[in-house]
């Protein structure tokens, strides 16, 4: 039973529905935030964009590789790439239906984040190397797609109901909170990205600085949230929003020194997931 059900979250996390469902709550908490109507085709959107896209950077990055691998989470990806090609292609399909069913103005909007997924994952440089490979990039590319996501459904609530600044500050706690979070995947694939010349903020601060930079945009992000909640008021956000930044501190500090990538793609990714749900639970009773 217990081979079955370790095989089990091995296949829904690297099958890459765990960060999916992350990205879909994440991008839900604005609505229950604000008090708006749920728009379910973005959500179904960004949930099978999400897997097309960690589906196809987990594919080409077996592609690169010059022969089978022989460590790492890499092992069980190859074993299952058939799935994740399969998952991939009915993605791309589900994809296109929800996004057909958007306004014109949230397709267009839609682009930015798209664009950025696009420049992380394809190999559009010369030999073969792609944008996320140039010094310093990856992680501003991941945490901007994400923000821009997450802010996008401000667009079908009629912006004029809203001044810029919240809308502002809302766009940069997420861009804060991933960005921190991706520092430890940072740290993760170190020894990886220093064998393929990519500077990272990991390769180049060590992991101490690294790990330090990351609580330090932690408590900047609680101190956007004060702001935030001058916009929108909630005293249960208001306790709430702490236990958050501390479940984030914990599990962070705990994921120095491991070399286990379920950590990494479990719990981390699973952190995002809980923070929007904690949010969401809290928003909608």
């Amino acid at each position: 039973m217990n081979a079955l059900l370790k095989s089990f979250i091995r296949f829904y996390i690297y099958s890459s529905f765990h960060i999916s469902l992350a990205a879909s709550l994440f991008v839900a908490e604005i609505y229950f935030l604000l008090g708006e109507e749920l728009n379910a085709d973005y959500i179904l959107l960004v949930f099978f964009s999400t897997i097309l896209v960690y589906s196809l950077h987990r594919l080409i990055g077996l592609s690169k590789m010059a022969d089978k691998p022989s460590e790492g989470r890499f092992i069980y990806i190859f074993r299952i790439r058939h799935s994740i090609k399969i998952a991939a292609g009915i993605s791309l399909v589900l994809a296109f239906l929800f996004l057909a069913r958007l306004p014109f103005e949230m397709i267009i909007w839609f682009s930015i984040p798209a664009i950025l997924s696009f420049l992380y994952i394809m190999p559009v440089l010369k030999k073969g190397k792609r944008v996320r490979d140039l010094p310093f990039i990856k992680i501003a590319l991941i945490s901007l797609a994400w923000a821009f996501l997450g802010i996008l459904p401000l667009i079908t609530f009629a912006p004029s109901n809203y001044s810029s600044m919240p809308i502002i500050l809302l766009f940069l706690e997420k861009l804060v909170y991933i960005f921190l979070i991706t520092i430890a995947f940072d740290v993760r694939d170190i020894h990886a990205d220093m064998s393929m010349e990519v500077t990272t903020i990991a390769n180049k601060l060590g992991i101490d600085k690294s790990y330090r930079l990351s609580y330090a945009l932690l408590l900047l992000d609680g101190i956007i949230w004060v702001a935030i909640l001058q916009f929108i008021p909630s005293e249960a956000l208001l306790y709430v929003i702490p236990l958050i930044l501390l479940i984030s501190l914990v599990s962070l500090n705990l994921s120095k020194g491991k070399t286990s990538d379920m950590y990494y793609s479990g719990l981390l990714d699973g952190i995002i997931a809980l923070r929007s749900l904690i949010i969401i639970l809290v928003c909608a009773l």
